[in-house]
């Protein structure tokens, strides 16, 4: 019986440890998941935020890798990328899930 309690706590540990460290994605991967996101943005959000320039021209991207806020996030570490774009007077910043890549939000100067 105490080796199973301890064979128990170990695997929680390691569950717990990987939680924490999850591998998030890379600074490219983020800047193409949040261009696409501009290209199809979600319901929501009109079409006037689909870019007239490649991904390419639109350089410097500025991108920023933030802890999410909450209770649950900072325990586990969740983390999220903010990507600015700037192109024809817009600056949309497209903010996805550091793990996951999914959508969250965007916001900043549309017009």
């Amino acid at each position: 019986m105490k080796k199973a309690l301890i064979v128990i706590l170990m695997l929680l540990a390691l569950i717990s440890a990987y939680q924490y460290q999850k591998p998030i994605l890379t600074t490219e991967e983020a800047i193409v998941q949040a261009y696409e996101y501009l290209l199809d943005p979600p319901d929501g959000y009109g079409d006037n935020l689909i870019p007239t320039k490649e991904l390419e021209e639109m350089w410097p991207v500025h991108t920023r890798l933030t802890m999410k806020h909450g209770f649950y996030s900072e325990m586990v570490n969740r983390r999220s990328w903010e990507v600015t774009f700037k192109y024809d007077g817009k600056e949309p910043m497209v903010i996805l899930d550091a793990i996951t890549g999914e959508f969250i939000m965007i916001y900043g100067p549309l017009n």
